[in-house]
């Protein structure tokens, strides 16, 4: 099955892939790239499923620009106080904080990335929704992620640029999924730059583009390579979650 390449009217490159080989297959030839004029830094991936902008939840969810900032806040104030009981009573800094909740689903400045292609595929193609899934690969560099030394020094919400945080494993879902978040630092008008505005991160990008046709397939191959539900939620609500679309949605999806 041949490869399809076009270039978006962003100028992004866009690949359009059927199955796990595929993906797999031209991951590895932009690594290859990537490796010979020099850069063997990271990638990172996010599947979603639809096509829509890089932007974290907090913007996408709140549109007043001039009431995110105290919205935000009282979130997580809130959500500081009230979640000790669920996190052992263990005390967090501010970025473990905004790391917990954006991964149990409280809108956040954060924007969920994985260092796993196969992972960002499988939330791409997970959701049944009947249309093209995407997912985004970021060919990092050094200079984009928060040092040690940076974390000492500032927070989540005085980030003078937008940076990547690779977070602790404070969650079995961070280290399952292999988490790692893009931190979006806010405008003085209240909003925040979707990552494929920011020129620099925009160069580094590409998009993969899996046409809903293909997701019943690429499911099953994601399962048999152990990337499913469970493995990347693993709690119960992962295991039931997994357990019912292997024996009750995943066979009436089949073609016929």
């Amino acid at each position: 099955m041949s490869l399809k390449f076009t270039k978006s009217k962003t100028g992004l490159s866009e690949y359009t892939v059927a199955d796990v080989s595929h993906f797999v297959d031209l991951i590895a030839q932009e690594k290859q790239k990537e490796e010979s004029e020099g850069h063997a830094e990271d990638f990172i991936f996010r599947g979603q499923d639809t096509d829509k902008a890089l932007h974290p939840k907090l913007q996408r969810l709140l549109p007043d620009k001039e009431r995110r900032a105290d919205r935000e806040r009282i979130m997580l104030e809130e959500f500081r106080r009230t979640s000790a009981a669920f996190t052992g009573h263990v005390k967090v800094n501010d970025w473990d904080l905004v790391s917990i909740a954006q991964h149990h689903g409280l809108p956040t400045r954060l924007l969920d990335w994985t260092y796993s292609g196969l992972a960002a595929l499988w939330f791409a193609v997970s959701p049944r929704k009947r249309e093209n899934a995407v997912v985004f690969l970021l060919k990092t560099r050094v200079k984009d992620f928060i040092t040690q030394e940076e974390e000492d020094i500032l927070t989540p919400f005085n980030l003078p640029a937008t940076r990547i945080y690779r977070p602790r494993h404070v969650t079995p879902r961070i280290a399952a999924q292999r988490g790692i978040f893009t931190v979006h630092r806010m405008q003085e008008s209240g909003g925040f730059r979707a990552v494929e505005k920011i020129p620099e991160l925009h160069r580094r990008s590409v998009k993969f583009i899996i046409p809903f046709a293909a997701f019943h397939l690429i499911a099953q191959q994601l399962d048999g390579c152990g990337v499913n539900g469970f493995a990347l939620f693993p709690d119960l609500a992962g295991l039931c979650g997994y357990l019912a679309w292997r024996y009750v949605h995943f066979p009436e999806e089949q073609p016929h």
